[in-house]
């Protein structure tokens, strides 16, 4: 059968109350909707005085069921404080596919804290990136976090930070 069609005024069901209909592997069902999700939280106090970008511990892989597949990347959490003096603090989103190296894919929260002081609390962060990593292989995210002085802190008081992958299927 190519075709699947109503009668006309009438809707078309498939399956009845608590069935599952499954698509076998390789198929794609031709709406979009969620393939998987991955979700882990980190506690542990993290900072830095670099001027470059370095890795938090927060992270999490997913592998996505089709090269078409776009991966919703949304992390929240994190009280930020900094000690030292003036200071602003940047975070940025870093992929890995398949063990390789990490790189850059988005810069986020320029600016995302600020002081005048010696020391302090800020924010805490979320935001969220739809990526495209065009593989059915192994992909990682990575916070990944600087400082342009002194010492910033990304979660500070052991604060829970989360990182929530989800595969949106074509």
């Amino acid at each position: 059968v190519d075709n699947l069609e109503p009668q006309s005024g009438t809707s078309l069901t498939l399956g009845a109350s608590g069935d599952a209909i499954n698509l076998a592997t390789g198929a794609t069902a031709g709406f979009g909707k969620i393939g998987q999700v991955h979700q882990f939280d980190v506690t542990d106090n993290t900072s830095t005085s670099s001027t470059s970008y370095v890795a938090t511990d927060l992270t999490d892989q997913i592998t996505p069921t089709a090269t078409n597949s776009k991966i919703l990347v949304s992390m929240t959490g994190g009280r930020s404080s900094f000690s030292g003096g003036v200071c602003e603090g940047k975070l940025a989103l870093y992929r890995q596919i398949d063990g390789g190296g990490f790189s850059l894919i988005r810069e986020f929260l320029h600016g995302f804290i600020q002081s005048t002081s010696g020391g302090g609390y800020g924010k805490t962060f979320a935001f969220t990136y739809l990526d495209s990593p065009n593989t059915q292989l192994a992909v990682d995210y990575k916070l990944y976090f600087k400082t342009n002085a002194n010492t910033f802190f990304v979660n500070s008081d052991n604060s829970t930070m989360t990182i929530t992958l989800m595969e949106i299927l074509a």
